[in-house]
């Protein structure tokens, strides 16, 4: 497939994070991302979905999202809450702004009408999380507000074989079952009948979050190499030197 094939939508000019999100908040968001010179796309299929997936919308980690260390900037690898109160399930790209801040302020009160535009958030696999892509004072404003923002996550998609793979031992795997049930309560169809609706549904969970699993995250070389990422280093955390205790 073409670089950053996302599926179709109309044409829009090369764009920068938030006028993707405006796009996709229209419906025509495949183009915008496709087009955009600084994008996160690599070559393949992406999908682009809304909201996180269950084992990522935890809401005790929603609080935690205004906090920074600007010492270190430490935070738990994603997920496993060790120590508990740096536990992620997105990790912002620079501190939020505070709730008092102008554009924080005006996004709060799209927040209240209900028309705030959605945070675009970015599939990392090397870091195990959701990045804040574009978004942070919206993020801020739907937080300050007690309350969470719409998302739009973006990630690489697996190829069609590797789901076809993996669906067919669930497939298998449901149909004994089922199967077990018949044979176990032939004597009470209705209740073959509740427990059969229970596995048809876990059996389409289990199948969707399989063909929505997103593949690795992979990058374009950053150009000027080494000497370039470490001017970018110096740059953007001053004091920081690879390679040492930080």
């Amino acid at each position: 497939m073409g670089r950053g094939a996302v599926g179709a939508g109309r044409p829009v000019p090369s764009a920068g994070p938030f006028a993707i999100v405006r796009t996709v908040h229209r419906g025509g968001g495949a183009s915008a991302l496709r087009e955009s010179a600084n994008g996160p796309l690599h070559e393949g299929d992406w999908q682009l979905t809304r909201g996180l997936p269950p084992r990522w919308d935890i809401t005790p980690n929603w609080a935690r999202l205004p906090q920074h260390d600007p010492a270190i900037g430490h935070i738990t690898w994603f997920g496993h809450g060790d120590p508990e109160e740096d536990a992620r399930d997105m990790l912002p790209l620079r501190p939020l702004p505070g709730p008092g801040t102008a554009r924080v302020k005006a996004y709060r009160r799209q927040y209240r009408e209900g028309v705030l535009p959605p945070v675009l958030l970015w599939w990392v696999s090397g870091l195990d999380t959701f990045l804040v892509l574009d978004g942070h004072d919206r993020l801020a404003a739907a937080l300050a507000e007690h309350g969470r923002p719409h998302v739009l996550a973006l990630a690489r998609e697996l190829p069609d074989q590797w789901a076809t793979r993996y669906a067919q031992p669930l497939i298998s795997h449901h149909e004994q079952h089922v199967t077990g049930l018949e044979r176990a309560h032939a004597e009470c169809p209705p209740l073959v009948e509740t427990l059969t609706r229970a596995a048809d549904r876990r059996l389409g969970q289990q199948l969707h979050e399989l063909v929505t699993a997103p593949d690795r995250t992979c990058a374009w070389p950053l150009p000027g190499g080494s000497p370039a990422w470490d001017a970018l280093a110096r740059q953007h955390a001053p004091g920081w030197h690879p390679d040492t205790e930080n």
